[in-house]
């Protein structure tokens, strides 16, 4: 981290402060319920600190939680609580980073200068097995999904890559590379969208237990569709007649193998309607895409 960007991250944590200020105790201050759902329990240590090897932020993994690790870090900024204690703090690389702490009994204490007396800046902390989280990349998923829905697909596909540019768990990577490859099929982008496919169906081989739903006749599809988009239409009929062996009702399946069967025959045989094609070319601003074997 620059020293810019340090500067940048301690202003922002001042910032923090000074609004969860005025939301707590300020003029305008909430009077009512202050209400959170969580999911299941966070993980906690219990680990003894000497059985415990130092490791520093260049060394940990986006959402992995470092077993057998302790983080030795100096606070660099105020501190702040909203739903956790937030502060900026230096490991012994001097690289900065935000740091969040949950379910910490203050027992009444809010942001301000029992805080700050809580957690003066200057303090030494050592964090037991931790967990590295990346704010911008964490909702990767949900954020590409929603540009997926408004067909903004290069921006679907830009969050789908960062997300797994920062994700460990192969079950949280299988899910990206399924959406991915969906909008790289979009795109015609059929090269990435067979990779894709074929990641998925590698980690389902592996063995992954948690997957989302039809989740191998979801990738079987997309890799037939992305076959067919690269004009190997033997192999994509391949892959239709796997997805109807997954599922013997799935449409796409079928309506895949008919195509493809077609597409197949025209480019081996030559034999094309020519006055049916004409028809199909009406209209259209390019010379190529239209819906026949090469």
């Amino acid at each position: 981290m620059s020293a810019s960007d340090r500067s940048q991250l301690i202003k922002d944590m001042e910032s923090s402060r000074n609004k969860a200020s005025k939301l707590f105790d300020g003029p305008g201050k909430s009077e009512g319920l202050e209400l959170l759902i969580l999911g299941a329990p966070r993980f906690c240590s219990t680990r003894a600190l000497h059985e415990l090897k130092p490791i520093t932020f260049k060394d940990m993994r986006v959402t992995k939680t470092h077993k057998g690790r302790v983080l030795l870090l100096r606070i660099v900024s105020v501190p702040c609580h909203i739903v956790g204690i937030s502060f900026a703090a230096e490991d012994t690389n001097d690289r900065v980073e935000h740091i969040a702490i949950y379910n910490f009994p203050l027992h009444g204490i809010r942001t301000g200068p029992d805080l700050a007396a809580l957690f003066p800046v200057g303090t030494l902390c050592a964090f037991r097995e931790p967990s590295f989280r990346d704010p911008e990349n964490r909702h990767a998923k949900a954020i590409g999904n929603g540009y997926f829905a408004q067909r903004k697909d290069y921006l679907a596909l830009q969050r789908y890559s960062k997300g797994l540019a920062c994700c460990s768990s192969p079950e949280q990577r299988l899910v990206y590379y399924l959406n991915r490859a969906q909008a790289n099929l979009r795109l015609s982008n059929f090269g990435g969208a067979w990779r894709d496919a074929s990641a998925v169906l590698s980690f389902l081989k592996a063995g992954i237990s948690r997957r989302p739903p039809r989740a191998e006749v979801k990738a079987t599809v997309r890799r037939a569709r992305a076959l067919e988009g690269l004009r190997h239409f033997q192999r994509a009929l391949e892959e239709y007649m796997r997805v109807l062996a997954l599922d013997v009702d799935e449409p796409v399946g079928h309506s895949g193998r008919t195509r493809t069967e077609k597409w197949g025959y025209q480019s081996e045989m030559g034999d094309y309607d020519w006055p049916e094609l004409h028809k199909l070319a009406i209209g259209r601003t390019v010379p190529f895409g239209l819906p026949i074997g090469d």
